[in-house]
């Protein structure tokens, strides 16, 4: 079960990929290009699909309970499904 920790982890990271997307659609921080285009793929495309996928998986996990989820930490939980209920809001559908 330490794959789903290190997955939300990189889901954290991507959702605040997503976050600077946010703020690059109201002000152009970064000049360079290439820093930028990697922000927006991981930000716009990459965050949105990880964190709904390891969402819906620690759900199932969570009302199973076969495994314990204590390794978790609860700010990592709360951080992701925050960000994908902003990520439901700000991309249209």
């Amino acid at each position: 079960m330490r794959w789903l920790l290190f997955l939300l982890r990189v889901a954290f990271i991507c959702n605040l990929f997503f976050i600077a997307c946010v703020i690059f659609r109201y002000k152009d921080v970064i000049e360079e290009q290439s820093l930028k285009g990697f922000i927006i793929v991981v930000g716009w495309l990459i965050a949105p699909i990880l964190t709904v996928t390891l969402n819906v998986l620690f759900l199932v996990f969570y009302f199973q309970k076969k495994a314990s989820l204590t390794f978790i930490p609860n700010w990592l939980i709360v951080f992701n499904i925050i960000v994908q209920l902003a990520q439901l809001i700000i991309i249209p559908l």
